[in-house]
């Protein structure tokens, strides 16, 4: 009832012209919050690749085996009939046959949504725990997707195969591990390109000698899961496709596995957002996913 009439008061005041200060130029949506200055940005300077699909599968697989193995009240083979079954009662409502074939990042964006699906639906049937499961299933699926990039890009985390020694070097691994990781994603096609805000010196500074925390966002612009995605969180389901921030996670926890170094902790949280702004909540259209991450001592 709020947001009908929020709804409403909006359009009554783009209508009467009201409110025109807050109608000024976009700034990047990667400094949403409180910042008043726009932060320092980097952005990818390539072309996305073309839909790496060998990949797209591996990535499947890895997801399907990880579930499996969190999961002691399923088998593989149970697994792969019920996405099969979902796959014929879905399919048609996905694809409509007379618009012509789908793209290849679309049948995988499908796949997707089959394959999540399937995973809620049987943590709901079998009763499971979940928070224990995903603490579970986001450890162990992570670190099975940089091993399938690492097999591509052995160098992609960084030339030397220890962590850094120190927090400095930490720190500026995680920063580039974190491009690395958004290079790769572009260059299989799964996101058409990136933006990653660029720490203040200061925060690099304090991070290290004053133990804060160190605050920094990845936008993924075209992630070609976006809409299985969004559909699974509208359905209520909380376990969704979520491939760069998995992998962002995994890449950075490995910048400061360093034995006996102090602890470093890390939130990573993902956000929808529409980088054409309109007031009218009707033409929201999520273009965006935004990783906000932040570093913790």
């Amino acid at each position: 009832m709020i947001d009908k009439l929020d709804g409403k008061w909006e359009r009554f005041s783009d209508d009467m012209g009201l409110g025109k200060a807050r109608n000024q130029e976009r700034r990047n949506l990667i400094d949403a919050g409180s910042n008043s200055i726009a932060k320092e940005i980097i952005k990818s300077e390539a072309d996305a690749g073309p839909f790496d699909e060998e990949i797209a599968n591996l990535f499947l697989k890895a997801c399907d085996e990880a579930f499996v193995s969190n999961l002691q009240q399923t088998s593989a083979a149970a697994l792969v009939e019920r996405i099969e079954r979902s796959e014929k009662l879905l399919r048609p409502s996905f694809f409509d046959p007379p618009n012509g074939a789908a793209t290849k990042q679309d049948e995988f964006n499908f796949r997707c949504y089959l394959h999540f699906r399937s995973f809620n639906e049987i943590l709901v049937k079998e009763q499971v725990e979940f928070p224990a499961f995903r603490r579970q299933f986001d450890v162990d699926l992570p670190r099975r997707l940089i091993q399938i990039a690492l097999k591509e890009y052995p160098s992609m985390l960084g030339s030397s195969p220890k962590p850094p020694s120190d927090l400095s070097a930490g720190l500026r691994s995680a920063l580039d591990s974190t491009d690395a990781v958004a290079n790769f994603l572009l260059a299989k096609g799964f996101i058409s390109s990136w933006e990653r805000s660029v720490p203040p010196p200061e925060d690099l500074d304090d991070f290290v000698s004053l133990a804060t925390d160190c605050p920094f966002s990845l936008a993924l612009y075209g992630d070609a899961t976006l809409g299985s995605q969004l559909l699974l969180q509208e359905l209520g389901f909380r376990l969704y496709p979520a491939f760069g921030r998995w992998m962002v996670t995994e890449s950075i926890s490995r910048c400061f596995a360093t034995e006996g170094a102090e602890s470093v902790s890390l939130n990573v949280e993902d956000y929808y957002m529409d980088t054409a702004y309109n007031s009218n909540p009707d033409l929201f259209e999520v273009r965006q996913v935004l990783l906000n991450i932040a570093l913790q001592r």
